[in-house]
């Protein structure tokens, strides 16, 4: 992922080190570096995020905080979660086993105009083009906190007979087309999951929206679109339609529904703000609601894990600076993972976040002590060395079909002395799995012409 270094600024109250020290601690705690690269006044990093924290780190906010994390300083607060409404103007069906979470947001009243340069030059370090403030809001909300959006011209979606906006998630019909932002017409199958209205597909869901449903100049309402869609159903579409884009990138990934509540606000204020218009309202199914992971771990395990004696005030510190909430309970350490963390579900991840923050560098090596205790398969080793004494004698040893055991006796003097007479010796084997007499003779000659 390329991740701004200016752009991690903003999410961090306390002023960053230089490049080379954020580039070296992502290093030892967090993600490998593949790169940093001159943008401007700006430098960026490609970062490797790893697929067990795609789930809260496939963003700048996400990187953010693990830079946070690791180098312990403070993050700035994020915008509350905002109660929005719920709008009567919008029906909204799951079909679908592939979709957990739809919710839509109407804003009437906008005016699609340029983008302003701080927005364009966000989008410019992450090589996505401009195209029109809404649109580029909606790109730079998914870079900046991970969870994509998508906005469809309410004027191109279809209403039922109470006048309601009507939108479906579910799975295409067989041979079902749609033309998509790319201008490319694709088939679909019953595989593929798509946000329809009452008529047809809008959006391939979870990897591309529709051209006939996008936002355009005359556009005046819009409607916002954020989704839980599983990984497994959007991957395979993606690779089905030869279709690679950073929704699907992150759809794939796994993102946890909490990231819908994060950016939120963000939507709302950004898009207000650039497009002007009225937020009138919003539906919201959740068919799934994500739940709290509380781990237990004793510390005694912890110590042992690491190699390394970790107390357990130290403990709930290293993990409070990573959000994660912790508590002492007697010998043990109650953990509470929070929702966009999808990682941590057992003592062992919990070992793993006590362990990167505290540093595999302070783990001092120890040697092991075992003493080994071999015991000697005597019919294997005197075997292999009458096979080796005999070898070296000039004899010369073959592989032939499994045989019977009453023959058993006859392929051993095979191996060892050879033949005279080829032809009477495989008139009397029988192999467990029999072939013809012409099979037979030429399997054994080559294995004998081999050796």
């Amino acid at each position: 992922m390329k991740v701004s270094y200016k752009w991690l600024q903003e999410y961090i109250e306390d002023k960053l080190p230089a490049v080379e020290a954020v580039v070296e601690a992502l290093t030892m705690h967090s993600f490998e570096i593949e790169g940093v690269e001159e943008h401007g006044d700006d430098k960026i990093l490609d970062v490797k995020i790893l697929p067990n924290r795609a789930h809260d780190c496939l963003s700048h906010y996400g990187v953010a905080s693990e830079v946070a994390s690791v180098l312990n300083l403070k993050r700035k607060e994020l915008l509350p979660k905002v109660s929005l409404p719920v709008t009567d103007k919008i029906s909204l069906n799951i079909n679908t086993k592939s979709c957990s979470r739809q919710m839509f947001v109407l804003v009437t009243g906008v005016k699609v105009t340029e983008s302003p340069e701080w927005l364009k030059e966000k989008l410019s370090t992450q090589g996505s083009r401009s195209i029109n403030a809404i649109v580029d809001m909606t790109n730079y909300l998914t870079f900046a906190f991970g969870e994509p959006m998508h906005a469809f011209d309410a004027s191109k979606v279809s209403v039922n007979r109470k006048g309601q906006y009507e939108f479906n998630i579910r799975d295409a019909n067989k041979g079902e087309k749609i033309t998509l932002l790319d201008t490319k017409e694709y088939t679909l199958g019953t595989t593929h999951m798509v946000i329809a209205d009452g008529s047809k597909p809008l959006d391939v869901a979870g990897v591309m929206g529709g051209k006939d449903s996008g936002v355009s100049e005359g556009t005046t309402d819009i409607i916002l679109s954020f989704s839980g869609f599983d990984p497994v159903s959007v991957r395979k579409t993606a690779k089905a339609l030869g279709i690679r884009t950073d929704a699907s990138y992150r759809f794939e990934n796994e993102i946890a529904q909490s990231l819908i509540d994060r950016v939120l606000p963000y939507a709302v204020q950004n898009i207000t703000e650039l497009a002007g218009g009225t937020v009138v309202g919003m539906v919201d199914l959740n068919k799934n609601p994500q739940k709290e992971t509380t781990v237990t771990v004793a510390l005694d395990k912890v110590s042992k894990m690491l190699g390394v004696s970790v107390a357990g005030d130290r403990a709930v510190e290293l993990l409070a600076r990573q959000n994660i909430k912790s508590e002492l309970v007697d010998a043990s350490i109650k953990v509470t993972a929070p929702l966009e963390r999808l990682d941590i579900k057992i003592e062992e991840d919990v070992v793993e976040e006590i362990g990167r923050l505290f540093g595999y560098e302070n783990v001092q090596p120890a040697k092991l002590e075992v003493e080994a205790k071999v015991k000697v398969n005597q019919g294997v080793f005197v075997s292999d060395r009458v096979r080796q004494i005999l070898g070296q004698l000039g004899f010369t040893e073959i592989y032939v079909p499994e045989a019977n055991a009453k023959e058993a006796s006859l392929i051993r003097g095979v191996r060892v002395y050879g033949v005279k007479n080829l032809k009477d010796l495989i008139l009397h084997l029988s192999p467990r799995n029999p072939v013809s007499y012409e099979e037979k003779a030429t399997t054994l000659q080559v294995s004998l012409k081999l050796s």
